[in-house]
């Protein structure tokens, strides 16, 4: 499967699992309100690496990409990295579990590695 088709696989996949993707914005978008403007931000940040960015409920912001062999889900992400990544073998399940989030509490099941950076204060 080429680069491209995979991609518009990826996008259809998150569609099906009821995942709304926002359109692009931008963090100088004076329409964003600050949160929208920070995950914009982060998205940004990311360089085209996050299918999708968003921010959950609780005010946790988690993010879904494509590493070089497994999908990974980020949590707890901000301007400076993440607080746990979760990698899945599966991209379908991956999607799956990215679904199911509502709070930054909520952990993904069936993935195959996690790391979990330190952060400095």
């Amino acid at each position: 499967m080429e680069y491209r088709e995979e991609i518009l696989d990826i996008f259809s996949s998150l569609i099906e699992a009821g995942i709304q993707l926002a359109p692009p914005v931008y963090p100088e978008d004076a329409q964003l309100t600050p949160d929208e403007r920070l995950v914009a931000e982060i998205r940004e940040l990311g360089m085209g690496t996050y299918f999708d960015v968003r921010m959950l409920e609780d005010g946790t912001i988690i993010g879904i990409g494509r590493l070089l062999f497994t999908t990974a889900i980020y949590m707890d992400m901000d301007r400076c990295g993440f607080g746990a990544r979760y990698c899945f073998e599966d991209q379908a399940l991956a999607l799956t579990e990215y679904a199911k989030l509502k709070s930054g509490d909520d952990q993904p099941t069936g993935w195959v590695a996690t790391r979990q950076p330190r952060r400095f204060a």
